[in-house]
């Protein structure tokens, strides 16, 4: 098997468990009453957009290390 059928298959793969993965995650935004569902398929947004969603959420939270925020966010329920 040539090194480029190998890497096909290994992305194959990966692209394969990242979209389950994501509509797994998307099945948790549906089912939690205060997930905001627009979140679900942002994953195919660009770069800049994706950019945007985080430095907003991290705006929202402030500037608290990340451990901090969860554990606020958790709070919140």
């Amino acid at each position: 098997m040539s090194h480029a059928s190998i890497l096909f298959l290994i992305q194959n793969a990966q692209n394969r468990d990242a979209g389950a993965t994501q509509a797994k995650l998307d099945e948790l935004i549906r089912a939690l009453a205060e997930a905001r569902n627009e979140f679900i398929g942002i994953e195919h947004l660009g770069e800049r957009d994706l950019t945007g969603i985080r430095d907003a959420l991290e705006r929202e939270f402030g500037d608290t290390p990340h451990h901090e925020a969860i554990e606020r966010l958790i709070g919140r329920r």
